[in-house]
C-alpha cells in the first residue's frame, strides 16, 4: 500500500510537463530522436525526445518541453 501511494504522487499531467526544463541525455540529431531527463515532484524521469528546431542538440544541453505526443 505505501508504494501505491508513492506512485500516485509522482504522476504528472501532460499540461504540467509543458514548459518544464530538461537536460538532453543522449544527442538529438536533426529530424531524429534522442533522450531527455527531467524532474517532477523531486523524481527524475527520462523520455524519448525530438528537437523541433533546426540542427543538433548535444548531451548536457538544457532544453524545455514544448509539447507531448503519444
Amino acid at each position: 500500500l505505501p508504494l501505491y501511494k508513492a506512485q500516485s504522487t509522482v504522476i504528472a499531467d501532460h499540461q504540467q510537463l509543458k514548459g518544464l526544463p530538461a537536460v538532453v541525455t543522449s544527442p538529438i540529431f536533426e529530424n531524429g530522436f534522442g533522450e531527455i531527463s527531467y524532474v517532477v515532484n523531486q523524481n527524475n524521469f527520462t523520455a524519448p525526445a525530438k528537437y523541433i528546431g533546426k540542427g543538433y542538440l548535444d548531451a548536457g544541453e538544457e532544453v524545455f518541453i514544448a509539447y507531448i505526443e503519444d
